[in-house]
């Protein structure tokens, strides 16, 4: 029976609306998502009167980086979902591996954009250590 599912003739046209639709959801998330972290930065931005400006070089950087994960991550899983539904379900071990990673990766991007003051406070202990 499922081989009869592979078959191109049983292929409708279903599939492909089905996969653009949730790739345009996922845009359009990931749009909302980036639109409201950009304007938290532009809103949280701190005055002129820091001392130390070595915190807001890193800060940036370090936001700029997080931005970078989130943003690459965004473009590869949903090649590598494809993959999967190109495959039939049969996840294999290294499609799942690179999902996780894929997955890991988008997390620890929002983490270093939104939780940046917890990193700086990490990699200044890390200095004194």
């Amino acid at each position: 029976m499922l081989r009869d599912f592979r078959s191109p003739e049983k292929i409708s046209i279903v599939w492909p609306v089905i996969i653009f639709i949730s790739l345009l959801t996922a845009s359009l998330i990931a749009i909302k998502i980036i639109w409201s972290l950009g304007t938290k930065v532009v809103n949280e931005l701190p005055d002129s009167t820091i001392k130390n400006e070595s915190d807001d070089i890193e800060r940036f950087l370090l936001q700029i980086l997080g931005l970078y994960f989130f943003i690459t991550s965004l473009a590869t899983i949903p090649n590598h979902m494809l993959q999967y539904v190109k495959s039939f379900g049969d996840l294999k071990l290294e499609q799942g591996l690179w999902i996780f990673a894929e997955i890991f990766k988008l997390v620890v991007g929002l983490l270093l954009f939104a939780k940046v003051n917890a990193w700086l406070t990490l990699l200044k202990k890390l200095r004194e250590f």
